[in-house]
């Protein structure tokens, strides 16, 4: 057996350093990817994302979609590639802690090309700013996280996951005072909202 010191010693090891890397690279290539590549990662997201992939264009089902989420259908799938990277970090994640933040950024990224293409009042901004909300905190940027479920209040002041999750967030970071008054404002405009009233009950 070769010294450790010897040259050939270190050139096995760093050959065989390379091709671990990029056989584990490409095994991981193959599982993280921006945009769903089989029927079932497509299946576990929301129906107008199955139809904006499998159905087409010409199809009665294709134009239902296209008129209800009118002014961002036809960009929808960068929205639905987001979900499906978090979909992607939360099933693979715990084995690649290093993609992870690679991958959530990914996800803001196609949450902004959203913001910018879809047109003034498309349905599911207010739900769009609040999913970024979400990824912001994954990746401790609260700061922003507060800014994108401010914007989706904004943008529907009914939408309640945009009170709850700004809650939520200042209840983690222990500001007990403002997670209850984004609730009571929440609960204003949404008087039923059981999620409200529970969350409310819970700071009491």
């Amino acid at each position: 057996m070769p010294a450790h010191g010897s040259s050939r010693y270190w050139v096995v090891i760093l050959v065989l350093s390379l091709c671990y890397t990029l056989c584990s690279g490409n095994l991981y290539a193959q599982e993280w990817s921006v945009f769903p590549k089989t029927e079932a990662e497509i299946a576990v997201l929301p129906i107008y994302c199955q139809v904006r992939f499998n159905s087409d264009q010409k199809s009665a089902e294709y134009r239902q979609w296209m008129n209800r989420l009118k002014g961002g259908f036809n960009h929808i799938h960068h929205y639905c590639a987001a979900q499906h990277v978090v979909n992607t970090v939360n099933k693979y994640g715990y084995s690649r802690p290093d993609m992870s933040n690679t991958f959530l950024n990914r996800a803001i990224k196609e949450c902004e090309y959203m913001e910018e293409q879809a047109q003034p009042g498309f349905l599911l901004m207010p739900e769009i700013k609040v999913f970024k909300g979400d990824v912001y905190r994954r990746l401790d940027r609260d700061a922003e996280a507060v800014k994108a479920y401010n914007e989706a209040i904004r943008l529907n002041k009914r939408y309640t996951k945009s009170y709850t999750h700004l809650s939520d967030l200042y209840k983690d970071i222990g500001d007990l005072k403002q997670a209850r008054e984004i609730l009571e404002q929440g609960l204003q405009m949404n008087p039923k909202s059981k999620s409200i009233r529970r969350r409310l009950e819970k700071l009491e």
